[in-house]
């Protein structure tokens, strides 16, 4: 099992929103359809997003590039375009080895649409 990446990290607290990823060359969208919801990142090779664990089951759509997944213990090279059903309550990170665009999408978050409140019900 792998416990850290060797690229620069950017930690989400848990049960927290995601800090200002932006200071690390990490760009987020957030996007909304009917009651789902989608958080978009597009980040620089080299770097990676990890250790947060989600409260609802989701799924881990690598758009573009290359990445790899820690999940349950194990790294995963995806090359997009790949899909990963991600389990809550099981911590996962994303490391970009190429410049990636990568999204978490949940099909139903109550039809909230304030990011804030979005990340207090879906990061463990």
């Amino acid at each position: 099992m792998i416990d850290s990446f060797a690229a620069t990290e950017t930690v989400i607290p848990r049960g927290r929103p995601v800090p200002d990823l932006e200071a690390h060359g990490v760009d987020m969208a957030h996007l909304w359809a009917d009651k789902g919801y989608a958080k978009v990142y597009t980040v620089p090779a080299g770097k990676a997003i990890r250790q947060h664990k989600h409260k609802i089951n989701h799924n881990g759509i690598l758009v573009l590039g290359t990445a790899r997944l820690i999940f349950q213990g194990k790294v995963i090279e995806l090359i997009a375009p790949a899909t990963v059903n991600l389990i809550a309550h099981h911590v996962h990170g994303i490391e970009a080895v190429t410049d990636i665009v990568w999204a978490c999408v949940w099909p139903d978050v109550g039809g909230l649409t304030d990011p804030d409140k979005i990340d207090h019900q879906v990061i463990a």
